[in-house]
C-alpha cells in the first residue's frame, strides 16, 4: 500500500471518480498498478477551454466530499479545554476564600 507523505487539513474538499470506460481520450479511470503511466483526461459538458463540450456532466467534476477533523484532536482539543476551565474555576475558589 502506498503511504502519502501529506494529509489534507480538515475542512478540505475533495471528490472522488470513477470510470470504467475511458471517455474524451481519456484511459480508464481505475485503479492500476504503481508502475502504470496513463493518460487521464477529464472533461465536463460545460468545458470550452482545451474541449467545446465534454462527456461528464458538470456536476461530476465538483468536489462532494470534506476532510474531517481526526478524532484524537477533537479528543485533545476538549482535554485541553476542560483543564483550563478547571484551573480558572480553581483560580477563583481561592480568590474568594
Amino acid at each position: 500500500m502506498q503511504k502519502f507523505a501529506f494529509a489534507p487539513a480538515a475542512g478540505t474538499k475533495y471528490g472522488t471518480y470513477l470510470g470504467a470506460i475511458g471517455v474524451d481520450g481519456s484511459a480508464a479511470w481505475v485503479a492500476g498498478s504503481a508502475s502504470d503511466t496513463v493518460a487521464l483526461k477529464f472533461f465536463t459538458a460545460d468545458a470550452t477551454l482545451l474541449v467545446t463540450g465534454g462527456s461528464n456532466s458538470a456536476d461530476a467534476g465538483k468536489a462532494n466530499l470534506t476532510v474531517v477533523p481526526e478524532p484524537g484532536i477533537v479528543v485533545l482539543s476538549v482535554a485541553a479545554l476542560l483543564a483550563v476551565m478547571g484551573k480558572a474555576r480553581r483560580r477563583q475558589r481561592i480568590t474568594a476564600d
